[in-house]
């Protein structure tokens, strides 16, 4: 690919669910993305992707001006990889970290109103309702720890559990984080351990 002109690289990054995403953009334009498909080994995956994308596209991390990740709902261990991965880099390079809910990246795949979902085991889905319409997406029912007949309607919905993530669309639904030692992953749920612990 055309090496960019330096200025305004955003690294994007989404563990949190089963695929591994991870994007390269210069203001609106995509330069180059990667999804890889994994089973709980984002831990192994994500730094050898990040430099292989780093590499086609001829940046190193020192070009970033920004970072945006996924904060889940999702997998615990591979949300947490991708949070903290971007806290090290944003700390390290001194420049602006993002964060968004990983079901608005879903969600952002497709046109029109969707419900984005990732699956919570038993009977159970971390879910939201969006709407994309072209570049903008709309947060209309906020993610939750739910069943995806509580989000349904009739006609039903689509339900997205996959598909490459509409950068642009989702900018509008990032927040910058200001504090990035409080920085945590969203969970919607106790994890095991902290059930446990409270029993």
């Amino acid at each position: 690919m055309e090496t960019p002109k330096r200025g305004l690289i955003s690294l994007w990054l989404d563990s949190a669910t089963p695929t591994l995403w991870i994007a390269l953009t210069q203001g609106d334009r995509l330069l180059v993305e990667h999804q890889q498909h994994g089973d709980n080994d984002h831990s192994k995956t994500l730094m050898p992707l990040l430099e292989r994308l780093m590499r086609e596209a001829s940046l190193t991390v020192k070009d970033l001006h920004d970072i945006t990740v996924g904060v889940g709902p999702g997998s615990y261990t591979g949300t947490r990889i991708g949070v903290v991965v971007a806290k090290t880099l944003a700390y390290a390079l001194n420049i602006p970290l993002y964060k968004v809910s990983s079901l608005a990246l879903l969600a952002s795949s497709q046109e029109g109103t969707s419900i984005a979902a990732v699956d919570a085991r038993r009977g159970y889905v971390f879910a939201g309702k969006y709407h994309r319409q072209e570049n903008t997406l709309s947060l209309l029912e906020a993610d939750a720890y739910t069943t995806l007949d509580t989000l349904q309607t009739t006609p039903p919905l689509a339900v997205v559990i996959g598909g490459k993530p509409h950068v642009l669309s989702v900018k509008s639904l990032r927040e910058r984080v200001l504090d990035l030692d409080a920085l945590a992953p969203t969970y919607l749920r106790l994890t095991q351990a902290e059930n446990e612990y409270g029993h």
